[in-house]
């Protein structure tokens, strides 16, 4: 037992530590594992469908590669914020 696909609380002292990354061990209960999961699947999803399309439009719009990369580090300024703060209470 354990690993990424089964469920384990935060609290749990003895959760499996081989996949530090997965969602499962960020909830408190099912319901929060799912809608974090949840959530960082539709936001994923929403970035690379529209990334790579803003990224092509920049391009072709300046010729360079320099706006679209420079466009990037905000971005990723957002998502890493996000991601630390996903798995945290609210209190």
């Amino acid at each position: 037992m354990g690993g990424c696909g089964s469920w384990r609380s935060a609290s749990d002292s003895t959760r499996d530590r081989r996949c530090p990354g997965c969602s499962a061990h960020l909830g408190s209960d099912h319901d929060q594992v799912a809608s974090l999961s949840t959530e960082a699947q539709t936001c994923g999803f929403l970035l690379a469908a529209t990334g790579s399309v803003l990224a092509a439009a920049l391009h072709a719009a300046t010729g360079s590669w320099t706006a679209p990369l420079t466009a990037l580090i905000p971005a990723l300024l957002v998502c890493a914020v996000a991601g630390m703060r996903a798995g945290h209470d609210p209190g």
